[in-house]
């Protein structure tokens, strides 16, 4: 019997330490809101794709910054040309547009997920604006133009 009793006073303890760490789930809690254990669920679950998505997102940009684009700039103009139209067509994946399209839908929910939490909400709001401008328009305006562009090119126009 004892062994219930600690895992009672754990569990306990655990629900405080998450309380105490996520206001957001303190002010669920303190309204006697029943399914907050859903809500809590929804949470971490938009939290951790948000950082999964932008994470990939993220490491798919330094690499092709710092690996993919320095070893073409190697390459004479038709292989350029043709590595990068490849490129283009290998990308246009579910995958892609899960990992990169994704966080559009992602991040705004969490934004409002943290209203109740100034500092978090904050860092979310600033973030989710940070990413939608300086990922999604700068890669909208300016490199899904520069693609469609290579696309129309063919190789002829390298003799």
């Amino acid at each position: 019997m004892f062994w219930i009793n600690d895992l009672w006073i754990r569990l306990i303890i655990q629900i405080h330490d998450v309380t105490a760490s996520y206001p957001i789930i303190y002010y669920y809690l303190s309204k006697d809101i029943k399914p907050w254990n859903t809500l809590l669920m929804i949470f971490e679950i938009i939290k951790t794709l948000v950082i999964l998505q932008v994470g990939l997102t993220a490491g798919l940009l330094f690499i092709f910054s710092f690996a993919v684009n320095p070893g073409l700039a190697k390459l004479n103009e038709e292989e350029y040309y043709r590595a990068m139209k490849f490129i283009n067509q290998v990308i246009l994946s579910p995958m892609f547009f899960l990992v990169f399209i994704g966080p559009v839908l992602t991040m705004p929910m969490l934004t409002y997920m943290t209203k109740n939490d100034s500092n978090m909400f904050i860092l979310t709001l600033f973030s989710t604006i940070l990413y939608l401008l300086g990922v999604v328009l700068i890669t909208s305006l300016k490199n899904v133009p520069l693609n469609n562009k290579l696309e129309k090119l063919s190789s002829q126009d390298f003799n």
